[in-house]
């Protein structure tokens, strides 16, 4: 098994398609800015998807793996910042939705 122990997985719902867009590279750009704090505090890898499924629908889906708990607690303090970065320079508002899990099997193919 990875080292990964726990994940969190994000989805965060925009008003528009272009508003998606920006935010998804904002993000990004924002998220690289503190990559080596968040590899510090135990953050192992992140993955951004453009949910497609939903007609009419503006979604992304934040996948996130950590060393641990105590690893996702040290993030959270970086993403709060990197939070509030990016509501002052994007000024979009987005719907968040968390979930949380511990990471129980893995299966590789």
């Amino acid at each position: 098994m990875t080292e990964t122990k726990l994940i969190s997985y994000i989805i965060t719902d925009f008003i528009s398609k272009s508003e998606m867009r920006m935010a998804e590279i904002s993000w990004q750009e924002i998220i690289n800015k503190y990559s080596e704090k968040l590899k510090k505090a135990g953050a192992l890898r992140q993955t951004i998807s453009r949910i497609w499924d939903k007609d009419n629908v503006y979604r992304l889906g934040h996948h996130w793996e950590y060393k641990d708990d105590s690893a996702f607690n040290e993030c959270q303090k970086i993403f709060k910042l990197a939070e509030k970065e990016f509501k002052k320079e994007t000024g979009i508002v987005w719907k968040i939705s968390s979930n949380r899990g511990i990471l129980t099997s893995e299966t590789k193919f």
